[in-house]
């Protein structure tokens, strides 16, 4: 007797080899009627392995009983036939003749099927229950449990299980182990869409973004009215910078079903990283119609307000989010556009909420320090940056500030030692060298005055008022000629505050003017 009974031989072809069967195609002509006589003299209430085991009995006495007819066909068979002698490619071929010739073959292993693998079934949504109730953690146990009996569980049923373990693994951001799971879900099921776009995702969260563009692509391949292909692939192309074929993509959806708000939401988004407000305005709006409650969206939708100078809808967009209170970007939001109202005392408001959350975020501080300082306050100012610092040392905004509070207190060495710093962590910023410079010219180091504008100029070589500054320092320096080629410089790019205009026409009139 075989270890695995003939009906699994001919189902998932394990054991048989096809040595001594010359004409394998007339070999199943011929025993297929047999076979399928066999299949419906076995009771209907047998289980799996009795089915298998009487219909290889069945089988085995129809070969005994027909060895000299069946030696026309083989090279081998003398004596009683052992069934070992055939194999998985001949019980792969009687199957699917049976499959399409012997309609009762097919309706009894199918429902012997669904009957073993329905616990299975069962378990597995049980795993699903448990994401909802429980977390995905408690439901990939169950899973793991299901594919850990991988010979007995039907292939719908663990390519299914191998996919919600898949999700539930991006959910838990074990995004490597979630491809792997949904590639084999799709080895089992090579046309399972679900599991495509689940791998899709993933790997976008890997910022593997073209071949998570290749799973959507192969999803729309087998569903080609699929939304969430089309909106994945578009957020894939949009993470990709492609935002002409990410705009198509939503579009898409869209014409499949226009009222699903994330998508609006994603356009939204696709247009503001673009610059184009407005537009983008009008695709949130249509977000909140449908879904006021997308992840975020109350904070992008107040930043295109900010951006196109509407605060006060950015303020009444925050607030009107019930989660901002317990949000620190958020409240730090509706400080920054109090802020930009000059409503410095809002602005300082809503920066203690937000610190009140965390006291540990640099961010926080240094917006609180803004807010001081446009509004005149540099002790208290310079208290903030301060603390700003000492959270976060590396920040260029919160040093260089610093030196600029400092700066207006007239405490000028100390202000170009916050400049040095400044400097140190970012080389690239003009008006880091410009205040520098300022501040030496004010100790009358007139001589480093001149090479801070310099290298203020080698930065930016068409700012009037700094060819002017550097012109006055020369003038300390008694370098005439140098200082009114700065302040005919000046006078070319032209300076446009009227008060500032008329002290170089000054200092030209009085250093520049022909003997």
């Amino acid at each position: 007797m075989l270890k695995k009974s003939l009906l699994a031989l001919i189902f998932i072809s394990t054991i048989f080899s096809l040595t001594g069967f010359a004409q394998t195609d007339e070999l199943l002509e011929i025993i297929s009627v047999d076979a399928c006589d066999c299949i419906k003299k076995i009771p209907q209430d047998v289980d799996q392995e009795s089915f298998g085991t009487k219909f290889e009995v069945c089988l085995t006495d129809y070969f005994n009983e027909n060895a000299e007819m069946l030696s026309l066909y083989s090279e081998s068979i003398d004596g009683d036939l052992d069934l070992s002698e055939l194999g998985e490619e001949f019980g792969t071929k009687l199957g699917k003749k049976l499959i399409n010739s012997c309609p009762i073959f097919l309706e009894r292993i199918t429902s012997m099927q669904e009957k073993a693998g329905s616990d299975f079934y069962e378990e597995m949504l049980e795993g699903n229950r448990l994401i909802q109730t429980q977390g995905c953690k408690a439901a990939n146990e169950v899973y793991s449990k299901i594919i850990n009996a991988n010979d007995q569980v039907p292939d719908s049923t663990l390519a299914t299980t191998y996919n919600n373990r898949g999700y539930c693994k991006t959910q838990l951001g074990d995004y490597y182990g979630s491809i792997s799971d949904l590639s084999k879900s799709i080895e089992i099921i090579p046309n399972f869409v679900l599991a495509h776009n689940n791998r899709g995702e993933a790997k976008r969260y890997l910022g593997d973004y073209k071949s998570s563009i290749d799973d959507y692509t192969k999803a729309l391949e087998i569903s080609p009215q699929n939304l969430t292909a089309y909106n994945g692939r578009g957020m894939s192309y949009y993470y990709n910078r492609e935002y002409e074929k990410a705009q198509l993509d939503y579009e898409r959806a869209l014409q499949i079903d226009s009222t699903i708000g994330n998508i609006y939401f994603n356009l939204g988004l696709l247009f503001s990283s673009q610059s184009e407000y407005v537009e983008s305005l009008r695709y949130f709006k249509k977000a909140y119609n449908l879904n006021p409650d997308i992840t975020d969206l109350s904070y992008y939708t107040a930043e295109v307000y900010t951006e196109l100078e509407l605060y006060n809808e950015a303020i009444a967009t925050l607030l009107a989010d019930s989660l901002t209170q317990f949000d620190q970007y958020n409240l730090n939001d509706v400080g920054a556009n109090y802020y930009y109202l000059n409503k410095y005392d809002s602005a300082l408001a809503y920066y203690d909420k937000s610190l009140k959350i965390d006291d540990s975020n640099y961010y926080t501080y240094l917006l609180r320090a803004y807010a001081y300082q446009d509004n005149g306050a540099h002790e208290l100012a310079i208290s903030e940056f301060d603390i700003s610092i000492s959270l976060d040392s590396t920040q260029f905004e919160s040093i260089y500030y610093r030196g600029y509070s400092t700066y207006l207190l007239e405490n000028y060495e100390e202000a170009i030692q916050f400049y040095n710093k400044a400097i140190e962590i970012d080389s690239s910023q003009p008006e880091a060298f410009d205040f520098r410079a300022r501040a030496k010219f004010k100790s009358e180091n007139f001589k480093g005055a001149v090479d801070d504008f310099s290298s203020s100029l080698d930065l930016y070589p068409n700012d009037p008022n700094i060819y002017k500054e550097r012109g006055e320092a020369y003038l300390k320096l008694e370098d005439k000629t140098k200082a009114c080629a700065d302040f005919s410089l000046a006078e070319q790019l032209g300076i446009e505050d009227e008060e500032e205009k008329e002290l170089l026409e000054s200092l030209i009139s009085e250093n520049c003017s022909d003997d």
